[in-house]
């Protein structure tokens, strides 16, 4: 290599290093001022390297993603016939052939390594089936054990809403092939769009398709691949009857006997991409479990709502393999309802449309419980979505029911996690050198002891056995005591109420170690005893809830709503006392709060005993401009929920200058709350009760005796003596039960002011 080459190569590596083109181009001008020979050759390489490195990342991002991917993108762009005679194979049976008892009419469909087939039946009984052989030239022995697992797979489940089995062989040529029933029926998404079917009859549809997949998790198997034209619906007796297809990629749970078939290649996906899950995504995992199907139904039922999946397969197809695992193993997805802003009004209106409804109106019912289920259902930690399938359907049934679904926003905990996949290089090289000095010195430490106090140690060991020991047995007591705690919920939910009773006596609430799972079956069951009148029942399980919350502060495991409830069940339930407890709790809890709701929800808790401190009135002071700064004017109020919260807002106002002896200022607020003309008997009869009390210490009685009559009729129909036990005001749209509890409480105190000598 001559000098002027080495000069040459030395003044390109010096050159390339620098990252802005300004510092580039500054460099090239002060080569070119002592030799402009040499700097003109310089520019040219590095636009030759330019080109080069452009080239490349061109090339990167082409790569091939995924061929099942690949196929959905042909099908959608070419048509049937098209697309048969691209990927005929000469090779193959053609129509007319037969393949033991059965004649083949038709190709219907294929994929990289079978072929599948509309076949008719000769014998025993003519019908017409689906037919999958491999493909010519595909019967590997990798390809053959795939296969083979779709058999058993299929041949393993029972189910009206899964594809059965109905024969299998081999082909003359040895080729193996088994036999289905023929779906004739739509991809699950083009049947609810041509059938116009709304939310509900999505939601309905789309259970039965997960407790078929629940099904097969029951018999050990996993889908994998859970899509739209996986899932097909067709008409049976006059009803749609979704049915699920294809286990071709299909998993063993944790099956012993399968363990050594490996089936899938390094680097390969097995899915499809918009639906696939992050642990399917990440190469890293191995342990795909029934978790990561929970993941491909949240996704199917998010494109059943939304008409679109998260992350457009168009966008995964042409960023390449290792961006697309990016995309699915970091970026959040937006919820259902927030997807619709990414359309245009045509767009949306279309959307609406196809779900029987309108933009506003289908916005509204996607909101809140159904995208709180979905993006629970998708989380990317699995960890935190729901354990099992049945579980995602339960939630589903919540809300078709009306009733608190148990899927929750995200807490601090689960930013950490987020924070740790961030930035996994860092957390885990510190954790590395954080555990490499905690093992080193615990191995010093480990040896030091044993050189000196063998004896000791030996001591010290055995003691830690047992209390290791002692400590599995008490666990193992304490999972008895949970299931059985579980078991009672399931009994009160089925409306068993003896023998959940009979059940609590056996295990009672009081043995249940308080965690944050627990808390929320505490929540329902004091919920369901307070429906029904039994508010014993009640305040032990808010006794638990309280507690729960002091051992675990961190997890906030308790709500502003949640204090409205506790604080009637312990009124109705004569717990003065533990009210009062309960009264300074909630203030010093949410006193310094400034959210509007939570402000709104303590004062109606805290303000029903007319025993109120002066301390807690001072204390309260503070609160008044969070509500009195609030939106009261009706023409700006758009009305629903708005509307009904500034209502309470007002009631909360009326009721806390009553305590405070502010009668006037009581009765304005109490009046400003009424003009809102609500609807609703139990807010309407609240009111009623603090503009009774504080007409009669104003000295207007004939208001207060009117106000009082109202008030007493609307209990009187609410509370009549002929309706059943567990008579629920919610079964008439008419708020939830506290509501009318409230104006229970108020109604006692309002009467006994008023009419001391009147009534009973």
């Amino acid at each position: 290599m001559s000098h002027l080459q080495e000069i040459e190569e030395a003044l390109f590596e010096a050159v390339s290093v620098i990252e802005t083109a300004e510092a580039r181009q500054a460099f090239v001008d002060l080569v070119r001022a002592g030799d402009s020979s040499q700097s003109t050759r310089l520019a040219a390489m590095l636009e030759a390297k330019a080109d080069a490195d452009f080239f490349f990342r061109k090339a990167e991002s082409s790569r091939t993603v995924i061929a099942a991917e690949a196929g959905e993108e042909l099908i959608d762009s070419l048509d049937r016939e098209t697309l048969l005679e691209q990927l005929a194979d000469p090779a193959g049976e053609e129509p007319g052939e037969k393949i033991g008892r059965y004649r083949l009419l038709q190709r219907i469909g294929e994929g990289g390594c079978g072929v599948v087939y509309l076949a008719e039946q000769l014998e025993p009984v003519r019908r017409q089936v689906a037919l999958k052989v491999i493909r010519m030239g595909m019967d590997t022995e990798k390809v053959i054990a795939r296969f083979e697992l779709e058999r058993q797979s299929l041949a393993l489940m029972d189910h009206p809403n899964i594809a059965r089995v109905l024969d299998a062989g081999a082909t003359e040529t040895g080729r193996p092939y088994f036999v289905m029933e023929w779906v004739r029926g739509l991809r699950i998404t083009e049947y609810c769009d041509n059938n116009r079917l709304d939310v509900r009859q999505r939601i309905d549809l789309f259970i039965e398709v997960c407790q078929a997949i629940q099904h097969a998790h029951q018999k050990g198997v996993l889908h994998r691949d859970i899509k739209p034209s996986n899932v097909l619906v067709s008409q049976e007796g006059g009803k749609p009857v979704p049915k699920v297809i294809d286990f071709g990629v299909g998993k063993a749970i944790e099956n012993p006997s399968r363990a050594g078939t490996a089936l899938t290649l390094h680097d390969q996906f097995v899915g499809t991409p918009a639906y696939m899950s992050p642990e399917q995504a990440d190469q890293k995992h191995q342990d795909i479990d029934t978790r990561s199907d929970v993941y491909g139904l949240g996704i199917l039922l998010y494109e059943l709502l939304a008409g679109r999946t998260p992350f457009d397969s168009k966008e995964l197809t042409a960023v390449g393999i290792t961006e697309m695992r990016r995309i699915l193993t970091e970026r959040e997805p937006a919820a259902p309802s927030v997807s619709f802003g990414g359309l245009s009004g045509d767009q949306l209106e279309e959307v609406a449309s196809l779900r029987a409804s309108e933009p506003a109106k289908l916005i509204a019912t996607v909101r809140g419980d159904l995208d709180s289920v979905v993006m629970k259902a998708i989380e990317k930690d699995r960890h935190l979505r729901y354990e099992t399938v049945n579980g995602f359907i339960m939630d589903l049934q919540r809300y078709i029911a009306d009733q608190p679904v148990i899927a929750r926003p995200a807490k601090r905990m689960y930013l950490f996690r987020k924070f740790v996949r961030r930035n996994r290089l860092v957390v885990g090289a510190a954790a590395g050198v954080l555990l490499s000095l905690v093992v080193g010195m615990g191995t010093a430490f480990t040896y030091y002891v044993k050189e000196r106090h063998g004896r000791e140690e030996q001591f010290r060991l055995r003691k830690l056995a047992e209390a290791a020991h002692g400590n599995e047995l008490q666990r193992l007591a304490e999972a008895r005591e949970w299931e059985s705690f579980a078991h009672v919920s399931v009994l009160l939910s089925e409306g068993k109420t003896g023998e959940a009773d009979e059940q609590l006596r056996q295990t009672p609430l009081s043995l249940i170690k308080l965690t944050p799972r627990s808390a929320g079956v505490l929540r329902s069951l004091g919920n369901w005893n307070a429906l029904r009148g039994r508010w014993q029942q009640g305040v032990e399980c808010f006794h638990m809830l309280l507690k729960s919350e002091d051992l675990n502060r961190s997890e906030d495991l308790t709500t502003s709503l949640d204090l409205v409830a506790i604080g009637c069940v312990f009124l109705e339930g004569g717990q003065r006392e533990d009210y009062i407890n309960f009264r300074t709790w909630a203030v010093e809890r949410y006193g310094n709060s400034d959210s509007v709701i939570d402000v709104s929800r303590l004062l109606h808790s805290i303000l029903l005993l007319d025993t109120t401190d002066a301390a807690t009135l001072k204390k309260l002071e503070r609160l008044k401009p969070v509500l009195e700064g609030s939106q009261f004017d009706m023409s700006k109020i758009k009305g629903g929920w708005e509307w009904e919260s500034a209502i309470w807002r007002a009631f909360g106002i009326a009721l806390l200058e009553y305590r405070q002896g502010n009668y006037q200022k009581s009765r304005y607020w109490a009046e400003v709350g009424m003009g809102f003309k609500s609807g609703r008997d139990y807010i309407s009869g609240a009111l009623d009760m603090v503009r009774a009390m504080a007409a009669y210490k104003l000295g207007d009685v004939k208001t207060a005796k009117e106000d009082l009559r109202k008030g007493r009729a609307r209990i009187e129909k609410a509370f009549a003596p002929d309706l059943p036990a567990a008579y629920e005001p919610l079964g008439q749209n008419q708020g939830f039960w506290w509501d009318w509890i409230i104006l229970r409480i108020l109604f006692r105190e309002a009467e006994q002011l008023i009419e001391p000598g009147d009534r009973s």
